[in-house]
């Protein structure tokens, strides 16, 4: 589900400075904060997997299976 926000740029820079030093998307650190302020239980609102690991989740450095990976499916 998508939504529009009308927010004050310096608190949307600040809010995406916030996002960058915890590693994590925009989006994800508004849902968050909304899930927080609403008393909403994370156990009671099963977050799908992409929602709760967007932003999160890092690439090691690519190793043989990766290359292999890459070469096999041309990516």
């Amino acid at each position: 589900m998508n939504i529009d926000l009308t927010i004050d740029s310096i608190i949307l820079e600040r809010a995406k400075e916030l996002a960058l030093m915890k590693n994590i998307s925009l989006s994800f650190l508004v849902e968050t904060l909304l899930i927080d302020e609403l008393g909403i239980s994370t156990t009671s609102k099963k977050l799908s997997f992409i929602h709760k690991w967007t932003g999160r989740l890092n690439l090691r450095s690519p190793d043989g299976r990766f290359a292999y990976l890459q070469q096999r499916y041309e990516i």
